[in-house]
């Protein structure tokens, strides 16, 4: 069993395709937004509200930022708000 654990860890750990996705969860504030996405919070004003309410900090341009790779490796996409 451990040696199982050992080797699928092995495997994620070398795996070329998720290179992209290890990166970005390397930088700052990358598993908020995960987070935040997951919570259908991936507009600012939303988010912004939320991390406040936690007492927690997220600059406006990291979020950006981050929201952007996110989008690039294909893990969410911008929809236009509908009021």
């Amino acid at each position: 069993m451990v040696v199982e654990k050992e080797e699928e860890v092995k495997r994620i750990l070398t795996e070329k395709r998720l290179s992209t996705i290890k990166s970005l969860l390397e930088k700052d504030h990358a598993i908020d937004c995960i987070f935040l996405l997951h919570l259908d919070k991936g507009r600012w004003k939303e988010a912004k509200g939320f991390m406040k309410g936690l007492d927690l900090t997220l600059s406006d341009g990291t979020f950006r930022a981050r929201m952007m790779e996110i989008e690039d490796l294909g893990l969410s996409k911008v929809c236009p708000l509908i009021l």
